[in-house]
């Protein structure tokens, strides 16, 4: 009789790569903040477009630093340059993640030292900020939606706070995927608006959207006893309510930022001062503010403006 011969069957194969040491410290910080539970999911995302539309995205991103979302209310509002200048005056160790693509990037000359392509659909650069060095990420190639944005990397380097250049129309952000989670999950918003009527249309239309009472309006121009009676005018209910807590702050022009865009240059000092200013009204280790710490005990924001002189 011949004896038979039982080969115990070989382990299922996965194609599941092995979890990172910083993917399961975001992963815990999540499940700590609650954003696991099905119950918890904000307004905005509610339908069932923008569900089934997150539920196709690339994944969730859980990172272990504060996470501040910089959203343009429209064309040309600066909202690249402010994350940059955030970055730069920030006490602690800041990144800032360019979440558009490749061709229209506004970072690509504003790095003083190239680290090439991450692997992961980013391209990483250095420059120096006010207290640390910046790490900067943009997109590596063409990218034709927001959904579509590749998530952000483990940083080589330790990061206390990230400044998201979200990018794309409010309407493409909320579309679904990691941005549009990030969004409304976020301890604050910044959104970037010109003083001039559309701009303060499209800032009423942003604020509505969002929902979010942790929104902070950074609009870029003049002086606000320059903008004039048509543009004070189209200040909407949303944005006075702001405006009333201090949560409306002017970002001054500059004439050279306008024409080249950031460079490895140094960013001007009224710039800058405007942002550790505005810096002081979010929440995070760049300011040791909680949110419940803003609000009509902060004063106005001031910026000095040369031509006033």
């Amino acid at each position: 009789m011949t004896a038979t011969t039982h080969t115990a069957p070989a382990a299922a194969s996965t194609d599941r790569p092995v979890a990172s040491l910083g993917e399961l410290q975001r992963a815990w910080e999540a499940v700590k903040s609650g954003r696991f539970r099905s119950n918890v999911r904000p307004a905005i995302l509610s339908s069932t477009t923008t569900r089934a539309a997150a539920a196709t995205s690339a994944g969730e991103w859980f990172p272990a630093e504060t996470v501040i979302p910089i959203i343009g209310a429209g064309g040309s509002a600066g909202a690249t340059t402010l994350a940059l200048a955030l970055a730069s005056a920030s006490s602690v160790p800041a990144r800032v993640v360019e979440c558009c693509s490749a061709s229209a990037s506004g970072l690509a000359s504003a790095s003083t030292a190239e680290l090439g392509p991450t692997g992961s659909g980013w391209r990483r650069g250095l420059r120096d900020g006010l207290h640390h060095r910046i790490l900067l990420e943009r997109a590596e190639h063409s990218i034709t939606t927001a959904t579509a944005v590749p998530l952000p990397t483990d940083p080589d380097r330790p990061v206390a706070i990230t400044f998201l250049d979200c990018g794309w129309d409010l309407d493409h952000l909320l579309a679904g995927g990691w941005i549009a989670e990030l969004i409304t999950t976020a301890p604050a918003l910044v959104v970037a608006a010109t003083a001039s009527v559309p701009g303060m249309r499209r800032l009423e239309v942003a604020i509505e959207v969002l929902q979010a009472t942790q929104v902070i309006a950074a609009v870029l121009g003049p002086r606000r006893k320059k903008w004039g009676r048509p543009v004070e005018g189209c200040l909407g209910p949303a944005a006075r309510a702001l405006d009333a807590v201090h949560g409306l702050v002017e970002i001054p022009l500059d004439h050279n930022l306008g024409i080249h865009g950031p460079t490895s240059a140094r960013l001007p000092q009224q710039l800058l001062n405007a942002a550790a200013q505005l810096l002081d009204r979010l929440p995070g280790p760049s300011t040791g503010l909680d949110a419940s710490d803003r609000g009509v005990d902060h004063e106005p924001l001031v910026v000095e403006d040369d031509q006033d002189r």
